[in-house]
């Protein structure tokens, strides 16, 4: 017996962009979910959006926080514990790519300067969520949402986090 992912998986409708089908981590459905696109967290607090690709946080039954993470070249799971879970941040930064390109063109008699400008405007939202109750092992997950609806997403996902941490204290 073969295991086909699009009749064993519960999959979204299919979207296609410009460039083909959309990423499979997108078309999961999964309930207790965040989803949005890859970032990283580096030292001293840097946070920077990856280029491409899909990232999907969510919560098993059993306790388990799973971070996939899908972007060009590199598939990623992470599976950390929610005891571990300490707490989540919300961080809005400047628009990167507009922020770089407008660094790049600076010499072009204020194009540079609007798109510096406009980075400003149209900032992303990174959601950081720390483990490890910040003095043994520090990790962090984070990823980049849409900033359309943010405040929503991030409160349910918090408020399933805590539910699902005072569930896992009574057992």
């Amino acid at each position: 017996m073969s295991w086909d992912s699009k009749q064993d998986l519960p999959v979204k409708t299919l979207t296609k962009s410009v460039w083909g089908v959309a990423s499979w981590i997108t078309r999961w459905e999964t309930e207790n979910a965040l989803e949005g696109f890859p970032a990283f967290k580096g030292p001293r607090g840097i946070i920077l959006a990856r280029w491409t690709g899909a990232s999907k946080i969510y919560i098993r039954d059993d306790g388990q926080i799973i971070e996939l993470t899908e972007r060009f070249g590199f598939q990623g799971r992470r599976n950390l514990d929610l005891v571990t879970y300490d707490s989540i941040e919300v961080r809005h930064v400047p628009n990167q790519y507009m922020l770089l390109i407008g660094w790049m063109l600076a010499w072009m008699w204020g194009l540079g300067l609007i798109l510096v400008i406009w980075s400003y405007w149209k900032q992303h939202t990174f959601v950081i969520l720390n483990f490890g109750l910040k003095s043994t092992t520090n990790e962090a997950m984070v990823i980049r949402i849409d900033s359309e609806g943010w405040y929503e997403k991030i409160s349910e996902f918090e408020d399933l986090l805590n539910e699902q941490r005072e569930w896992e204290k009574r057992e």
